[in-house]
């Protein structure tokens, strides 16, 4: 029997302040993008902003997104043995699972300050909240550990239960990008993605979750194993 190293993922949970990394330029000084190189963010319309004209905090939430997009979970092995599983856990899910998990708090603090400011900052932050929800799911949905003895065992990365609370967030996000306004003209793509992915989604599974904690300071954390139980009988 083998266990795969359980893993805590909060959704709502704080944690150490996550910094994307500086790009330095060949001479070892930091290179600061300006509008017409600011990085595209993989399956989300470009920004339409000139993000060094938007607020500190807006350009916080964008650059978290932009490292969650390029930090990808790694795959696990090809036909991967139990100790190539549990190597992989520690190696890779484990710091994949913080990462997102800081990201995704430290993006939610910005958000409780930009929902009173800038209309078109807010429905792109809403967006990119609602994308990191969404693809952090995603993710982990995509990988199936094997099961010693039971070669058509289902086991992901994380349970059903959990994915489907992170798909929830994710809604409930692309829902706020649509309520917070219509906003200008050069956000309307951003709109278009938050309802074609309210679309993606579809109706709600969930009877009941904890807040959100879009509404208040204070609110329940949302803290489950992920890639726990993955055991089975050699």
């Amino acid at each position: 029997m083998f266990l795969v190293s359980a893993i805590v993922f909060g959704a709502g949970c704080g944690g150490s302040e996550t910094t994307p990394p500086v790009d330095r330029s060949a001479h070892g000084g930091e290179a600061s993008p300006t509008p017409d190189e600011t990085p595209g963010i993989a399956d989300m319309p470009y920004l339409p902003l000139s993000l060094e004209a938007t607020s500190l905090r807006f350009q916080r939430v964008y650059r978290l997104a932009s490292l969650a997009s390029e930090s990808p979970l790694v795959p696990l092995p090809t036909e991967p043995t139990q100790a190539d599983v549990q190597a992989w856990a520690q190696q890779e899910l484990v710091p994949w699972v913080q990462l997102r998990s800081d990201i995704i708090a430290d993006c939610r603090v910005e958000m409780r300050a930009l929902r009173g400011g800038d209309e078109n900052e807010h429905i792109v932050a809403s967006a990119l909240l609602g994308y990191l929800y969404e693809d952090t799911a995603m993710q982990l949905h995509g990988v199936r550990l094997p099961v010693p003895g039971n070669p058509r065992a289902d086991v992901r990365a994380a349970p059903a239960e959990r994915i489907e609370v992170l798909l929830e967030y994710a809604r409930r996000a692309f829902e706020r990008c649509l309520m917070a306004g219509t906003g200008d003209l050069e956000v309307v793509t951003y709109r278009q993605y938050c309802q074609e992915a309210i679309t993606r989604l579809g109706p709600s599974s969930a009877e009941q979750l904890p807040d959100d904690g879009e509404r208040d300071e204070t609110h329940p954390s949302v803290e489950e194993d992920v890639g726990d139980d993955a055991a089975a009988e050699d």
